[in-house]
């Protein structure tokens, strides 16, 4: 705030968010000769599209000027999590819950969260576009299977309910979200595979859009990383391949599919 030629002396400074300014607010007094007064500590229930500063000097209370226009004091959002580290093997998965964290400044009621799947582009809304009380700080947000665009190009953006598009916060960097794949035979100690008998029929779960897989399967529970070859770029959405058994015995074996 600029105040311009003054007097020796004080000023009082104070601000108004009604409408009608008909009640003011205290900010602090500052030398008349400064001209100009930095505002360090906005308080957090301030937030108004209609607010005005009046400069009054002290010693003469009918020395008194108010800003010709209204301005806005808008709060603000910044998203902690997710913060761009949510790649490759850490990045989110669908079908899994994770967390949506954000920090706000100013007394921001409720807010909308949005995710991208094209690094903001387009936004689609969370939590059946319904508001969350700001002050939780968090939303858990589990990834709905068959709905949620994969990408390595994701976004969250967290917006005041009140302030759409004016006050927000988006993620930092770009996450990514994966497809889903569950085997659902072998699925346990209860299944035996039998060399030299008819082919196993290894089945899955598939969700979102992966192409082709490959399959391999371990002798020692996934210790030895699963080197062994079932078959590769297997089409992911006819969910079974046939598995001519190997002669090679084990008692802990175990299947692994992969996008």
């Amino acid at each position: 705030t600029r105040f311009g030629t003054a007097p020796a002396g004080n000023v009082s400074l104070e601000y108004s968010i009604d409408e009608a300014h008909t009640t003011w607010n205290y900010i602090g007094n500052k030398s008349a000769a400064t001209t100009s007064y930095d505002w360090a500590s906005v308080p957090p229930d301030a937030l108004s599209e209609t607010c005005k500063i009046r400069v009054t000097y002290l010693a003469n209370a009918n020395a008194t000027n108010t800003g010709e226009s209204e301005f806005y004091i808008r709060g603000a959002i910044a998203v902690t999590h997710p913060n761009g580290t949510e790649k490759g093997a850490d990045g989110w998965r669908v079908g899994d819950p994770y967390a949506i964290n954000w920090t706000k400044k100013g007394s921001i009621a409720l807010v909308k969260i949005y995710y991208s799947w094209n690094n903001g582009s387009n936004w689609t809304p969370l939590n059946n576009n319904q508001s969350i009380t700001a002050s939780d700080g968090g939303y858990n947000w589990t990834i709905n299977l068959t709905d949620t665009n994969v990408t390595t190009q994701g976004k969250i953006k967290v917006e005041d309910a009140s302030m759409p598009g004016i006050v927000l916060g988006i993620s930092s960097g770009t996450f990514d979200v994966r497809g889903r794949l569950d085997i659902t035979k072998p699925n346990g100690p209860g299944d035996i595979v039998t060399y030299g008998g008819s082919q196993y029929n290894i089945t899955w779960k598939k969700y979102s859009a992966i192409s082709k897989v490959n399959l391999t399967y371990s002798k020692n529970g996934g210790l030895d990383d699963y080197p062994y070859s079932i078959q590769s770029n297997v089409t992911a959405g006819d969910e079974h391949c046939l598995w001519t058994v190997p002669d090679s015995i084990g008692y802990n074996l175990s299947v692994k599919i992969v996008d």
